[in-house]
């Protein structure tokens, strides 16, 4: 039924002239945001590669126009047109397999993507906090865990009440809410706690690429961008840690790359996760253009510092309507009902 239903959107999408969308959806662009290609769980890393495969392969068939992220803000700059059917590609952090696994099949389709780093996890120094918090809670064999979050606060995990999936993304939601300054430190007494032995360096499933990679994939014509030194949130900082998440993270690409790109990815991405404050200093950075993690289509109206993104849809369907038109359509119908309601009620 679902395989039905993505063969008859897309036969509506492709079908429908390319000048009517415009007409009824404005200047619209999607841009997909992926993240981790590499799973413990073998069956699930190869449905979730063969998905990638196909979501490319249909932009090569139905004529989409894969383009950089710095062309897609190049031309928004300049007040250019983009080529009719555009669509971006980013992916975030800077793991292994985004090197190793994702740019053979991105190069397999001649397809460009962005890949935003998280500078000190490719230098040795650490590995992100919220993998960090993944691998202690799956590892751990203590039921009930009495811990203070960074800031001092207590808060409880009671691991026969709720399973673990949910206790990580419990964890992590509380840890976003409040200040991040103290964070790697913390992470020491949450490995002790939970007695688990804490890794001298990132294990395998969760390593970087290497600097090298990163030179290789701007070479095979992708783009290399910052996405801070350790990935914690940016609003949840003081003025010179943000400053220097932002700045450092330039300067060390800049330093350790030749050709990478004025880009830049906020960690998180949500509303509350950066502010005027960071633009300013992004500013000062000559930064081109900067994303977030807002599920829309960008277009040349949006501030430079906020271009919105789609993760990469698990569906067949929902890849093919925020690919097209089809989802600007239906929040437009769906936003004229709500107007109608409004004033008749």
């Amino acid at each position: 039924m679902k395989e039905q239903l993505a063969k008859g959107l897309s036969l509506f999408v492709n079908l429908t002239p390319q000048f009517i969308s415009k007409k009824v959806c404005g200047e619209i662009t999607p841009i997909f945001m992926l993240h981790r290609l590499s799973n413990p769980d073998q069956a699930e890393q190869a449905q979730g590669i063969e998905h990638l495969k196909w979501c490319l392969a249909y932009i090569r068939k139905h004529r989409y126009q894969p383009i950089s992220l710095t062309q897609l803000a190049t031309a928004y700059s300049q007040g250019e047109p983009l080529p009719p059917k555009s669509v971006v590609f980013t992916i975030d952090d800077g793991f292994f397999d985004q090197a190793e696994i994702a740019a053979p099949i991105f190069n397999q389709f001649d397809i460009p993507y962005t890949c935003f780093v998280i500078t000190d996890f490719l230098d040795g120094k650490l590995w992100p906090w919220d993998d960090q918090i993944s691998y202690v809670l799956e590892r751990t064999k203590q039921t009930m865990l009495d811990l203070q979050l960074p800031t001092g606060e207590p808060f409880q995990l009671d691991l026969t009440k709720v399973d673990r999936n949910t206790a990580i993304n419990l964890l992590r939601h509380n840890i976003k809410l409040r200040p991040q300054e103290k964070l790697y430190d913390w992470l020491g007494s949450f490995y002790q706690l939970a007695e688990v032995d804490r890794p001298d360096k990132a294990p395998d499933i969760h390593r970087p690429m290497t600097w090298q990679q990163a030179q290789q994939l701007i070479d095979q014509g992708h783009e290399i961008a910052p996405h801070t030194k350790t990935h914690r949130i940016l609003s949840r900082l003081s003025d010179e840690e943000a400053e220097d998440e932002i700045l450092g993270s330039f300067a060390r690409v800049n330093t350790m790359l030749e050709g990478s790109s004025k880009l830049f990815a906020y960690p998180t991405g949500r509303p509350q996760d950066y502010t005027p404050r960071e633009k300013m200093i992004l500013s000062k950075a000559s930064a081109i253009a900067t994303v977030n993690t807002t599920a829309n289509y960008s277009m040349p109206s949006d501030a430079k510092y906020d271009l919105p993104r789609f993760p990469l849809a698990k569906t067949r369907f929902d890849y093919i309507q925020y690919l097209s038109f089809f989802d600007r359509l239906k929040r437009n119908l769906l936003s004229h009902r709500y107007a109608d309601e409004e004033v008749n009620s």
